[in-house]
């Protein structure tokens, strides 16, 4: 056994393994050599990592929340989130989190979420100012999960805190106040006629108006209503013990502000401003709860109230808002699945959204810990058995999890239709229950495809793989001299051709020639393959500690006329890697994967052409097992255990695909849109990876124990003739036994792979496949203004049909299409297919660049999809050899886009 193998066995439960798992491995980067390092000051986490970065814990890079995190200060319009159903920024009027009301905007190419900055409304506090910056809240234990995050504000001169709980689908923006902090309450819109509404009463409360000139003050036991002038927005607020506030609305238009601007550039200043202010309280600990019941009160804003302008009636979501708002939603919410014991090629899992609800009423209780969830289980109830509170909380969810949401014991999980908004992922609705159980089918997972090579087209791939398996990877990668990207793309390649000769037979061909070609195609890929794993490379990967990730150094490449090779100009230097590693200091540098940008992009094809590898050399699996899980653990780590990454780096749960986008900043401040993802399928087929990958593992153990059986057998019948202590079967049962456990952690990673993939695949179908309006059996989420069949990239409130590198629309299509391999079929539906064919043909057509770059082989494989085969074929035999050197087919082959299509 290895001695840097340590998996502990799964923890089963009637017969079901859960989420909250143990680590896939717990060693440590260092003991396999890989040197571990510290962030410099310019690319280490900032301000709001503070206390994260006490605890010694992996940060997360890649969170649907990064934007609060990143830049130099963290108060800026840029420091924004999608939380659904409000876009969250920091950068109101007074610290805090200040919520927008959305408005979905589409056009023929691209669809977004639009807001209005002065239409928000900010929580903050008296005795906080503009010299707090928030950072993530930590007790003991991060105030982050996959769900969640929990930001803290605290005073300068004294023990006030306040700190808001954000979550997915959080209806209410709410802020805790602690240690005697008051609440503060400002809009950036006036007021109608300068009035509020205290505790539903009759008659309002008139403001002061103008600066510094505040009503008289007034009691609030539970609820004030504030209309808003302008955005024709209503607002709830909710407090959970009474208060004393006095309220002012003014004129800020002739205020001198004190900005730095350059000449010539003037700022849109807000008109009017609105400030509600905590006197006192009854409580030193106390939580104010915000949500926007109504954005066309009066019918005066066209954006939300269309061209109709008539009001719009919230009376039924009202009624809801104040049913279901002593329920909140805490920090710790977070995701829970449980896989079936037996892995099944095909089978449904249910994935949780544990909400962890508590009761805004207990936050009073000086003597109550905050945020103790709701017990729903009733004393006198048998053991699993339990009772519905009588009282639930109030979610949004948006289409996928409306239509995947199943009634539980404890949870109604039932969708309302009042209060529904339109998002950028679809029309999210108000849903009640305080943990969600949704069912997710899961895809199989397999190196060869479910159907067999056309006997007329064999003999065709059997040439091409013939030639294919010849492939040689450019020296410069055979060395670690590049980009982790295109070097693991060729790595894929060759390993794709390696697995359609193997189906072909050619490692037991009668011809020794192919035998020879199949043997020496898996010595080069081993070779390519280990370069990045053993820390030979000139551009080794290394262990991120101050993120903690693992990244490569980065290679400035350099082409060398009198030698004819390429190599990294800057030696990799382990005392001095700031100066010697570009990718610790240039946010452009492999695609930004230093900052933590693609890193399942570029380790899924690495991952893949470990699988194959494991599939057909197991003593190289055995041997490098734990350095190809330092991939795996750095994109796909599902355990809080493992020390050394986090988990699930790229996964929204809530959305249910990847963000690609790490911590890269512009000029110091987060990208305005918020987190982005280009290629889905990318990102499936790095999940794939990590599927076979496990599947390759969990069949050579299988063969192991198998064979330790017999000699165990063997050995038990000797010691029965001859009696006596056999120190060679215990030896034997023990690791009989640690074979067994690393079989059973295999197929845990497998089935994780098949989750992550499962969840990217349905996410790939509804957010970047698109078809026609009023097409039968399929929710379309985009505006009809929009035209294409595809996205070309989603940020968190923008989807585009462009890419990173073109707005031509062929790339868009064929970004989505990349790589060919046997998930393709599960993530490409026929009919979406049929669809969207004619406008990416047309468009590859229609620019040479399309053909000569390689993306027309997508456009055959695309054909065979719908069973145009036969086209399909004829149209790849007139493509020239050289386009498999391009960026939109060197990642394929001809063998394998030959295989594709005979297997259709």
């Amino acid at each position: 056994m290895s001695s840097t193998w340590a998996p502990v066995p799964p923890q089963h439960t009637s017969g079901a393994w859960s989420s909250k798992s143990i680590p896939f491995s717990a060693v440590d980067p260092a003991s396999l050599g890989f040197l571990s390092l510290n962030r410099p000051p310019q690319s280490a986490p900032g301000v709001a990592f503070v206390e994260l970065m006490n605890l010694s814990i992996p940060l997360p890079t890649n969170s649907w929340y990064e934007n609060f995190l990143l830049g130099e200060r963290v108060d800026y319009p840029e420091n924004k989130v999608f939380q659904v159903p409000y876009i969250l920024d920091t950068a109101g009027p007074i610290p805090g989190i200040r919520s927008h009301p959305c408005h979905v905007q589409g056009n023929s190419r691209a669809v977004m979420m639009t807001y209005e900055y002065a239409n928000g409304v900010t929580l903050g506090a008296m005795q906080i100012n503009h010299k707090e910056q928030h950072f993530v809240r930590s007790q003991g234990k991060p105030a982050i999960t996959k769900l969640a995050i929990e930001m803290q504000w605290n005073a300068h001169s004294s023990e006030h805190q306040m700190r808001t709980p954000i979550v997915r689908g959080a209806p209410y923006t709410s802020m805790i106040y602690e240690n005697g902090a008051l609440p503060r309450i400002t809009a950036e819109r006036p007021l109608k006629k300068g009035q509020i509404t205290i505790d539903q009463q009759e008659h309002p409360v008139q403001c002061g108006i103008g600066r510094d000139t505040y009503s008289e003050s007034f009691r609030v036991e539970r609820e004030i209503k504030i209309e808003l002038d302008q955005s024709d927005m209503t607002w709830l607020v909710f407090l959970s013990s009474p208060m004393e506030f006095r309220c002012a609305s003014f004129d800020a238009s002739e205020e001198v502000w004190k900005l730095n601007l350059p000449p010539g550039v003037v700022m849109d200043l807000p008109s009017s401003l609105f400030d509600l202010q905590a006197i006192s309280s009854s409580s030193s600990r106390s939580m104010v709860r915000l949500a926007m019941s109504n954005n066309c009160t009066s019918g005066q804003n066209p954006q939300y109230c269309g061209p109709e302008k008539k009001p719009r009636n919230q009376s039924e979501y009202e009624t809801l808002l104040r049913k279901h708002v002593d329920v909140y939603p805490t920090a710790k919410a977070d995701i829970e699945f449980t896989f079936p014991v037996e892995s099944q090629e095909e089978e449904e899992l249910r994935l949780i959204f544990d909400w962890h609800p508590a009761l805004m009423s207990d936050i009073n209780d000086e003597n109550l810990r905050a945020d103790v969830p709701i017990s729903y289980f009733t004393p006198d109830a048998p053991v699993g058995e339990g009772t519905m509170p009588d009282l639930e909380l109030l979610m949004f969810a948006l289409p996928h999890h409306q239509e995947r949401m199943k009634k539980t014991l404890f949870s109604s999980n039932n969708v309302h239709g009042a209060g529904c908004m339109p998002t950028i992922h679809g029309v999210a609705c108000p849903a009640v229950g305080g943990s969600w159980s949704m069912i997710e089918h899961l895809h199989r997972t397999n190196f060869s495809a479910s159907r067999p090579i056309r006997d007329e087209m064999r003999s065709a791939v059997e040439k091409a793989a013939k030639e294919d398996l010849l492939f040689a990877m450019p020296r410069n990668y055979m060395v670690g001299a590049g980009d982790t990207y295109f070097s693991g793309k060729l790595l894929a390649k060759l390993s794709r051709t390696i697995v359609i000769a193997h189906e072909l037979g050619f490692e037991s061909h009668e011809d020794p020639d192919m035998r020879r070609r199949f043997e020496s195609a898996l010595d080069h890929l081993q070779q390519g393959v280990e370069i990045w794993l053993n820390g030979s490379a000139e551009s080794p990967f290394l262990y991120d500690a101050s993120w903690r990730g693992l990244m490569m150094c980065g290679c400035d490449y350099t082409w060398s006329q009198e030698t004819k090779e390429g190599h990294c100009a800057n030696v990799f230097d382990r005392e001095n890697t700031f100066h010697s590693c570009p990718a610790l200091v240039d946010m452009g540098h492999n695609f930004g994967a230093g900052f933590y940008n693609d890193h399942h992009y570029h380790f899924g094809y690495h991952i893949y052409a470990a699988a194959v590898l494991s599939k057909f050399r197991w003593s190289w699996a055995k041997k490098y097992v734990e350095h190809v899980l330092l991939l795996i653990r750095d994109i796909a780590n599902p355990s809080d255990d493992d020390k050394f990454f986090p988990t699930w780096r790229h996964k929204d749960w809530y959305l249910g695909f990847s963000w690609a986008s790490g911590v890269v900043t512009i000029g110091q401040r987060p990208y305005p849109n918020g987190r982005n993802q280009e290629s889905v399928s990318e990102a499936i087929a790095a999940y794939e990876a990590i599927a076979l990958f496990g599947n390759a593992l969990h069949d050579g153990y299988l063969q192991e124990i198998a064979n330790l059986s017999v000699t165990v057998d063997h050995v038990k019948g000797v010691a029965t003739r001859l009696g006596g202590d056999n120190k060679q079967l215990h030896a034997l049962m023990s690791a009989l036994e640690e074979t067994r456990v690393k079989a059973d952690n295999a197929l845990r990673i497998q089935d994780m792979g098949r989750l992550l993939m499962a969840t990217e695949i349905r996410s790939a179908k509804t957010y970047w496949h698109v078809q026609k309006p009023g097409t039968k059996d399929v929710a379309r989420i985009y505006p009809d203004t929009y035209e294409p069949r595809i996205v070309g990239m989603i940020w968190s409130m923008l989807a585009q049909e462009q890419t990173w590198f073109g707005n031509e629309e062929w790339k868009s299509y064929g970004i989505q299409l990349l790589p060919i391999t046997v998930a393709s079929e599960q993530r490409d539906d026929v009919n979406w297919v049929e669809e969207m064919l004619p406008f990416f043909q047309k468009s590859c057509e229609a620019d040479p660049g399309c053909v000569s770059e390689g993306w027309s082989v997508l456009v055959y494989t695309s054909m065979a999809t719908i069973g145009r085969w036969k086209e399909a074929w004829d149209g790849m035999t007139t493509l020239n050899d050289t386009v498999f050197d391009h960026a939109g087919a060197n990642g394929h082959s001809r063998t394998n886009s030959l295989w594709y299509i005979a297997t259709r």
